[in-house]
């Protein structure tokens, strides 16, 4: 059975990793950066929404708990405020686990493309 090939390494400067083969990466568009409506958000739910693209592993529904966000040195107190400012803003939805103990579920919302049309 043949090996299954993986891609090219990612550049350099891209990656932590000395021969630069991460197996986990994400893209985003010159399209989304340069958007009027990102470059609205803070810089901290700039930061959260690129985690939780990572984490979402290109999936629209994903959870993200807290363990998720400590892990991109993102605080408790930071992560609600940046989900409340995501949500308020149309990238994101969230449905609460707190009643069932179970972690929020998110789903990547196309809302905030809607609102300026």
């Amino acid at each position: 059975m043949s090996r299954t090939r993986r891609g090219e390494p990612l550049k350099g400067w891209l990656s932590a990793l000395p021969d630069c083969r991460d197996r986990r990466f994400i893209q985003i568009g010159n399209s989304l950066m340069l958007s009027k409506d990102f470059q609205k958000l803070s810089a901290g739910a700039r930061w959260l929404y690129e985690a939780m693209s990572m984490e979402s592993g290109g999936r629209r529904d994903f959870i993200f708990p807290l363990s998720a966000a400590k892990k991109y040195g993102i605080s408790a107190r930071s992560l609600w405020r940046q989900v409340d400012e995501l949500i308020g803003a149309g990238w994101i939805t969230s449905q609460s686990g707190a009643t069932v103990r179970q972690p929020n579920k998110y789903a990547f919302s196309f809302e905030w493309k809607a609102q300026n049309k």
